[in-house]
């Protein structure tokens, strides 16, 4: 019986190893792609841009497959593979900043601007319109937030762990660390009172895949709240003016309050997420398409 046993164990070790690797793998894909279902930033701009005259501002930019856009201040923030371009309400270049991004993505929140590299370790901070960090992670850099006060959390993967979140204030100084030894993270977010995070989770147990919703006070070490969620992956999360926390999976959005109860679950089985956009005021809006299957 022994060969039988060590060959068991063997095989179990494998599939371990190979659920994992595929899991790993599935975590850029994950973050990459929820990027590409948020609505263009560009069509948002332009179509919210209210026109008097017969004059139409330009806005010229380089065409790059990889441009990432955002909304910031009265014009518009494009990070391309080849640097940051911030253009005013008038079209005129205001700051130009070149280096070199594989997959740039960018968030802005009134004043402030925070720019990366999925899977690279590249990472620029803005603040109206001035350079306050540009620089290379000693990690690599999975995702970040910014909120409306200007603070960042920026998600790294270091050896040893699966993931590590930093917040730093609008002062760029670190004020929070939180290692996850056991989860991948896909998504993150803080609230605007600078008191709270929030991370999605993503780990193997037993040959499924579970996400966690994480509730983090920045003045605790440890997560004050989880809520585990089977067999989907949560693609974005967002805090409301309330407290409470928006999040949005492949197949539902639901709402979670500042102690990590349900409050609420729309879900969208039979239909295919398209497009969303977290930009409104305490809405959410969401394109779905009807699957194949309906």
């Amino acid at each position: 019986m022994e060969p039988k046993e060590k060959t068991a164990s063997t095989l179990n070790t494998i599939v371990r190893i190979i659920i994992l690797l595929v899991l790993a793998v599935a975590l850029l894909y994950v973050i990459v792609n929820s990027e590409d279902l948020k609505t263009s930033r560009l069509m948002a701009f332009i179509t919210g841009k209210r026109f008097d005259r017969e004059q139409i501002t330009d806005f010229s930019f380089a065409p790059d497959p990889a441009n990432a856009f955002a909304m910031y201040q009265d014009g518009i923030a494009i990070l391309s593979s080849t640097g940051l371009s911030v253009l005013d309400g008038s079209g005129d270049e205001r700051l130009l900043v070149p280096a070199k991004y594989s997959k740039p993505v960018i968030k802005a929140e009134g004043k402030y601007l925070v720019g990366y590299d999925v899977g690279g370790t590249r990472w620029i901070y803005i603040d109206d319109y001035k350079i306050l960090k540009n620089e290379l992670s000693e990690s690599t850099i999975l995702n970040a937030e910014i909120n409306a006060k200007g603070w960042a959390v920026i998600v790294t993967q270091r050896i040893g762990s699966k993931a590590t979140c930093t917040v730093y204030n609008n002062a760029l100084e670190r004020v929070y660390e939180w290692i996850s030894p056991e989860r991948y993270i896909t998504c993150t977010d803080l609230s605007d009172d600078c008191k709270s995070a929030a991370v999605g989770g993503l780990r193997q147990e037993n040959a499924k895949i579970v996400s966690t919703v994480i509730l983090l006070r920045l003045d605790r070490e440890t997560p004050y709240a989880q809520v585990d969620i089977e067999d989907v992956v949560i693609l974005d999360m967002k805090y409301l003016s309330d407290g409470s926390l928006a999040v949005l999976t492949e197949n539902s959005v639901m709402v979670i309050d500042s102690n990590g109860k349900l409050r609420g679950k729309f879900e969208f089985d039979s239909e295919l997420l398209a497009e969303y956009d977290f930009d409104g005021a305490d809405f959410l809006l969401l394109r779905l398409q009807k699957s194949d299957s309906a």
